[in-house]
């Protein structure tokens, strides 16, 4: 190549510079767009929560008093219990979604299983949660305090997870309830 002449350029890599430019702006605003929305999800939880911060302090997230007596509460057991019910559901719930998700898109794609597995799925997830709720306070919850719970408490009981009455109304129903919806 002489001094004089210029580089010349595919116009198919002008094409492909141009489009990699765009995603690069998209990409920017799409990330700008995610931050506002996160900070306005986290102003429209702060907001109503403002009253109850004024009036118990930053304390109120981290006490376990909830006296209505003496007007004094605290939030922590609600979130402990949050907490370790959505934990125990994403033990029990993950690996079988993924079982069944492998499965149904791998294994089953020429099998008779599909169709009907597939079908099952999709009507467990139109069952609304009212009546799932139900199910476990009519069906699942005696079947837990009368069956696993002592179970557990007999064999894990050594476990502060596992100590306490078998009554069959605690985290594991909770947890088991939550994997199921």
């Amino acid at each position: 190549m002489s001094q004089g002449t210029a580089k010349r350029v595919a116009p198919t890599s002008l094409v492909v510079a141009s489009r990699q430019r765009r995603l690069i702006s998209g990409d920017r605003l799409f990330r700008a767009l995610i931050i506002v929305v996160a900070v306005i999800f986290v102003i429209a939880l702060f907001i109503p929560a403002l009253p109850a911060i004024m009036k118990f302090g930053l304390g109120f997230f981290v006490s376990r008093t909830w006296d209505p007596v003496r007007a004094q509460f605290g939030a922590l057991p609600a979130i402990y219990g949050t907490l370790v019910t959505s934990a125990i559901a994403l033990v029990i719930a993950f690996p079988i979604g993924m079982g069944a998700a492998l499965f149904l898109a791998a294994d089953a794609r020429m099998s008779l299983l599909r169709g009907p597995l597939s079908f099952a799925i999709e009507l467990l997830a139109g069952i609304p949660s009212v009546v799932i709720g139900l199910w476990a306070f009519f069906i699942l919850t005696p079947l837990m305090g009368d069956n696993v719970d002592p179970f557990l408490e007999h064999t894990l009981g050594f476990l502060p997870f596992f100590q306490g009455t078998a009554s069959g109304y605690g985290f594991l129903t909770a947890g088991v309830v939550l994997a199921i919806m």
